[in-house]
């Protein structure tokens, strides 16, 4: 039901197809932008663009629901980035510490390993990191949550992107980072 939460605050649908023994298919649909509308500033400047691949920034996306963690990859992706995913925390840890991590963008509530869990040890390995919290659990307007581990990860962190979020929203706050 995340999902289609998400998908239907950003105005679009989900179609399934299934057939037994065959598998579903799932297509997402979500409006596109008119031509009357006037294009957002990543879309006139391209923003960050790196001249080699080994310069593009390399952000870890540590989210264990497969279709954001696909979007959010893609997104990133189109824009310059290198990405590198992991579907846990346990898998986020080991990621960070095997790779020249620019960025990482942390799921708060994940199987194996939470988000708290996760940032802890990312901070132990290098307490310089910089951390993106992604979270679908209702932050308030001060940036907290209801929950201490939050709160005070989320004072350590680059910024806390909260779900669901535009394709704009996501690119501004890794933007912010990278100048």
């Amino acid at each position: 039901s995340g999902v289609l939460d998400a998908v239907k605050a950003h105005g679009g649908d989900i179609f399934v197809e299934s057939e037994i023994g065959k598998g579903s298919c799932f297509k997402l649909l979500f409006p596109m932008q008119s031509q009357d509308t006037p294009k957002n500033e990543h879309t006139q400047t391209g923003t960050f663009t790196p001249q080699t691949q080994e310069s593009k920034p390399l952000i870890l996306l540590a989210e264990d629901d497969e279709l954001i963690r696909g979007v959010v990859e893609e997104i990133l992706s189109a824009n310059e980035y290198r990405v590198i995913t992991a579907i846990n925390g346990e898998e986020a840890v080991h990621q960070f510490t095997q790779n020249s991590i620019d960025l990482s963008i942390i799921d708060w509530s994940m199987p194996v390993k939470s988000g708290a869990h996760c940032i802890r040890e990312i901070r132990q390995y290098s307490p310089s990191a910089r951390i993106i919290i992604c979270t679908g659990h209702e932050v308030h307007y001060d940036g907290s949550l209801e929950d201490s581990d939050f709160t005070e990860a989320a004072r350590h962190t680059e910024g806390v992107l909260q779900k669901p979020f535009t394709i704009d929203e996501l690119l501004a706050i890794v933007e912010k980072v990278f100048t």
